[in-house]
């Protein structure tokens, strides 16, 4: 007669057939687990060398010249280069970051004088905070190598699959040893632990014109979120330069008025195209017909240059100037309030700030400087 398992066997037994229901899932959960907290780990400490140890240029001449060229010159003179020609806060931009220097630094309460425009040391500390924004983008566009982590997640979660689909492979080879040695079945008989039993679960049948419906609803979904009429916005290069001449009533002070700025949208031209294919089969022919409705963006313009060197012309034409055809001479003293391209976009240019008496500015000369100082 077969003599009865021992009690301890029998614990033993019980205790590995739990031990294999749930070892793939800690396998799983440890190896995934370790690989992706270690690659963050080591990248976490990767990124935060490069940051702390990122540097620009240290040369102060680098940041004094960027200073000079790209805060002082387009305070003083407006937008000479691509960089800022659809920007029609460019110039009001540059001003602010020179008074952030001081009082004594602010462009645009130097912007008519005949000397000390350019001060060494509001170069200099405008200069600093250029390379400051350097340093600052710098370190930023490092900080963008934790989109790595994504990744680590990925092969962590792969990783941790096809551990678990090993180890639950191998755990069931191990449970049918144990079936075939009876133990299983001699716990069953003894009331002992089982695996729970999975209960039917209810399958949802999916109906044709559900599906149709939830399709519907989609599309409706992306055309309120696309189909959004796109707001205007400033551009250059969609339209041409446009200049309106002027002078005062003694001819003393001349100059013009320059735009080129557009005020543009954004929209969409789409089309279908057709392709019809056909097969023969036993001397049938069938044909198939596949469409696809392709889009293009396009820059469309709804006000052009013109329109905004007018408006501005009748501003100063109520500054008692007179518009005229032509001009004689080189103009190259702009009027250097930023609210004028702010506000009008459109820039506006004198021949001389003081005409009348040395190191005073003319009065016809202020009244062009107000206009920034309105709104169309």
């Amino acid at each position: 007669m077969e003599q009865p398992t021992p009690r301890k066997d029998r614990v033993l037994e019980r205790f590995l057939l739990f031990l294999l229901i749930i070892l793939p899932g800690i396998l799983a959960i440890v190896l995934g687990g370790g690989l992706v907290a270690g690659t963050i780990y080591a990248l976490d400490v990767r990124i935060r060398h490069l940051v702390d140890t990122a540097s620009v240029d240290p040369d102060p001449a680098v940041w004094v010249k960027q200073a000079r060229t790209f805060a002082y010159d387009r305070c003083y003179n407006g937008c000479r280069d691509a960089t800022c020609l659809s920007d029609p806060d460019a110039v009001a931009k540059a001003c602010a970051r020179t008074a952030k220097a001081g009082a004594t630094c602010d462009a645009a309460r130097m912007w008519n004088w005949r000397d000390g425009r350019y001060q060494d040391h509001c170069l200099a500390a405008v200069g600093d905070m250029f390379k400051a924004d350097a340093l600052h983008a710098k370190k930023m566009k490092l900080r963008q190598q934790y989109a790595i982590i994504i990744l680590c997640l990925l092969g962590g979660l792969v990783l941790g699959w096809v551990t678990y689909k090993l180890a639950k492979r191998y755990a069931a080879g191990w449970r049918h040893r144990l079936l075939d040695r009876g133990a299983l079945r001699d716990l069953d008989q003894r009331g002992g632990a089982q695996e729970p039993e999975l209960m039917p679960r209810e399958e949802k049948v999916s109906r044709p014109h559900e599906g149709r419906s939830r399709v519907k609803t989609a599309l409706l979904v992306i055309l309120a979120f696309f189909g959004k009429k796109t707001q205007a916005f400033p551009c250059a290069g969609y339209g041409t330069k446009q200049w309106q001449t002027f002078e005062n009533a003694n001819r003393t002070v001349i100059g013009f008025v320059q735009g080129w700025m557009s005020d543009c949208y954004h929209y969409q031209s789409c089309y279908s195209s057709c392709s019809e294919s056909c097969s023969t089969s036993g001397g049938t022919t069938s044909c198939h017909t596949t469409c696809r409705d392709s889009c293009t963006t396009h820059t469309g313009v709804r006000t052009y240059p013109d329109f905004y060197v007018s408006r501005a012309a009748k501003k100063v034409v109520d500054c008692g100037f007179h518009l005229i055809d032509q001009l004689n001479e080189t103009v190259d003293a702009r009027v250097a309030n930023a609210g004028i391209e702010s506000n009008y976009w459109v820039t506006i240019v004198v021949n001389a700030y003081n005409v009348t008496s040395p190191g005073v500015t003319d009065d016809d000369v202020w009244c062009l400087y107000n206009i920034g100082n309105t709104k169309p």
